[in-house]
């Protein structure tokens, strides 16, 4: 079962298409409670059926699509769909898709470790103290693997790869650490003037 993160990363399809399909009851999913939180979840024919949607079935109305999704989760062995009297679509190449995207979230997944005695308890990548999720912003922002490998000695170019599909499957909730010095008074003000100014004007470092 999977997490709608984990179906996006998955499908290709937006985090906020894949809840939309859910909300508007396109694929069925599972509630999980824990506590006072409840998680949804997607079976690997559902994604099957998002993965469609992304590639071609979102040409179709909402209706046609519906009947469409209900025929693959009824048969999970069917091979074909006839959204219309003169096309064909073949669903191989969309279960071969998906299935190969699971491998290699799974992949990432095994990659990334959590101990409340490392980093707090921050997902890391296994056998470092580099949290991944720090990885995949540096990518984000413009990091290539190369400068990557060079700031972190200690991860591999394979782990490097695949922070950004962990992070994005596995998206940090709530707000991030305040740093320490957030609002605090500064340490030392210094008053200088800089040769060539008006002696009125003064720079406070």
């Amino acid at each position: 079962m999977f997490t709608p993160p984990q179906a996006a990363v998955i499908t290709g399809l937006s985090l906020k298409a894949v809840q939309k399909a859910i909300d508007e009851h396109f694929v069925p999913v599972k509630i999980v409670r824990r506590g006072k939180h409840k998680r949804r979840y997607l079976s690997e024919k559902a994604l099957v059926c998002l993965h469609l949607e992304s590639a071609v079935l979102s040409l179709f109305p909402p209706a046609t699509r519906k009947r469409l999704f209900a025929q693959i989760l009824q048969s999970p062995k069917k091979k074909r769909l006839q959204p219309a009297a003169v096309v064909t679509v073949n669903l191989q190449p969309s279960r071969q898709a998906v299935a190969k995207a699971v491998k290699l979230l799974r992949r990432s997944e095994s990659m990334v470790s959590e101990d409340a005695n490392v980093m707090s308890g921050l997902p890391v990548l296994r056998g470092t103290r580099v949290p991944v999720h720090q990885i995949a912003l540096e990518i984000e922002n413009g990091a290539n693997i190369d400068e990557i490998l060079t700031d972190y000695p200690t991860i591999t170019r394979e782990q490097a790869k695949m922070a950004t599909m962990y992070a994005n499957a596995h998206p940090r909730t709530g707000r991030p650490p305040a740093q320490p010095w957030r609002g605090a008074p500064p340490a030392k003000i210094i008053r200088f003037t800089i040769p060539g100014l008006h002696p009125g004007d003064r720079k406070r470092a």
